[in-house]
């Protein structure tokens, strides 16, 4: 990971026991082969023929239906985001808590794009007696305007921002 500008302790935040490199990270890892095993995808990582994790990304890209690749692609950024979690926040993340997270956003991911969503539900304004959970919280934005989010805080003035 330091030859990618990411710097930190060389052993591996969640086993301690390799030295962390991508394929570690994403493969190798004890707790990430029990993600990918754990999830619908089953798989067992070690004993594919692709050691290597970059390689192996781009053959499932190159091949995978498009329902397993955005189950590979969701299930690799929480991987990610557990083993941040982990070196920044010092928590620790269960497998199958990656595993959740990955097919709930999966989940919110098709239900925002759905073509079967309800205009009058989408366009209604969030109060406190009809917020959303924070798994369906985001909105597809009417066609003519465009949605960007942001984790910034506005103060108003009078005459501007």
């Amino acid at each position: 990971m330091e030859k990618r500008g990411i710097h930190g302790p060389p052993l591996c935040p969640r086993c301690y026991s390799k030295i962390e490199t991508s394929t570690h990270a994403f493969m190798e890892c004890p707790l990430v082969s029990r993600v990918w095993f754990g999830s619908s995808l089953n798989l067992k990582i070690l004993d594919q023929r692709i050691k290597n994790f970059p390689e192996r990304l781009i053959d499932k890209i190159q091949h995978a239906k498009p329902e397993v690749l955005i189950q590979i692609v969701s299930i690799t950024y929480y991987i990610w985001y557990a083993r941040n979690l982990s070196v920044f926040k010092d928590r620790s993340l269960p497998e199958v808590e990656i595993i959740q997270r990955a097919y709930t956003s999966i989940s919110d991911y098709r239900q925002a794009n759905s073509t079967n969503s309800n205009e009058a539900d989408r366009d209604a304004p969030i109060s406190q007696s009809n917020r959303r959970t924070k798994s369906t919280s985001w909105r597809k934005p009417e066609t003519h305007l465009v949605k960007v989010n942001t984790m910034q805080i506005f103060k108003f003035k009078a005459g501007g921002v």
